[in-house]
């Protein structure tokens, strides 16, 4: 979606600026298939799902990209200028690694790097260097030369590590999503702030939206990605669907399946106060 740090460009049918995301951008559906070089039916499917938000990157043609998921919900019309600061960089939830301790460990002991103290994030929605995420998979294709997987699903490992050419090994995920579970519980997002902080290249490429604003018009500019109206548990429902569309310091309002809400229920509330803006208009 986004070219640069600036406003947004696309060929869609809505004209103007360019700057809003509510014009009808070009879509594309991959298949899974034409992002991994091998798939075995065995992996954690919630893995599979993490890993594509990396994978991806090599489809991409922008600088940066955002994640989505159909939990996630726009609550306001989308500007370029909401997720990158003044500098270009792109904003990011600072979540911190005691929130999801496993997740960090685990990506530190899947990329064989020390887990930097400094490094956060947060889940999806998110926005993602392309060069950052193809990085990640660039250390998790050498990684995987350390490994011998037999017919039968046997994996040993060896203690040495091959940083030569190794972009078209076939069958590399296997090391990264065959492996995943106890002890190498990573996240996408995990394993993506690690690496970039191994290489001094977070801070080049991201900023807490709050963090390094010049100005109070910047601040105000730059909505966090999440936060304010969010359902993460049973507990936390029901959802307040016209609180979250009222929050103009929030892009996005999360409401996650596994709090059990009713989907039907949600997206009724979800086309009521989409009904409710264009009468507004």
């Amino acid at each position: 979606l986004f070219g640069n740090g600036g406003s947004g460009s696309g060929s869609g049918s809505g004209g103007g600026s360019g700057d809003s995301l509510r014009y009808a951008y070009p879509i594309r559906v991959l298949s899974e298939k034409r992002l991994l070089t091998i798939f075995d039916p065995r992996w954690d499917k919630y893995a599979l799902a993490m890993s594509l938000k990396l994978l991806v990157a090599a489809e991409v043609r922008t600088p940066y990209y955002m994640t989505l998921d159909a939990d996630v919900i726009a609550t306001r019309p989308l500007a370029t200028r909401h997720f990158f600061s003044a500098d270009g960089r792109a904003i990011y939830v600072d979540e911190p690694q005691s929130a999801h301790p496993h997740w960090w460990q685990g990506s530190a002991n899947t990329l064989l790097m020390p887990l930097p103290e400094q490094a956060t994030f947060g889940v999806t929605p998110a926005l993602l260097s392309t060069p950052g995420s193809l990085m990640v998979l660039a250390r998790l294709r050498a990684l995987s030369r350390m490994y011998v997987f037999e017919d039968e699903g046997e994996v040993t490992a060896s203690n040495e590590l091959d940083e030569g050419a190794v972009d078209e090994l076939t069958g590399w995920e296997r090391t990264w999503l065959g492996l995943w579970g106890e002890g190498r519980w990573w996240s996408e997002y995990t394993l993506y702030s690690i690496v970039l902080h191994e290489h001094a290249l977070f801070d080049e490429l991201h900023v807490k939206r709050d963090a390094d604003a010049e100005a109070e018009a910047e601040i105000e500019a730059m909505p966090a990605l999440y936060g304010h109206a969010d359902v993460w548990w049973e507990g936390d429902l029901p959802w307040d669907a016209a609180a979250a569309f009222a929050d103009s310091d929030c892009s996005f309002a999360i409401v996650q399946s596994s709090s059990g809400v009713d989907v039907p229920t949600l997206a009724g509330q979800v086309a009521a106060e989409l009904r409710q803006i264009e009468e507004g208009n």
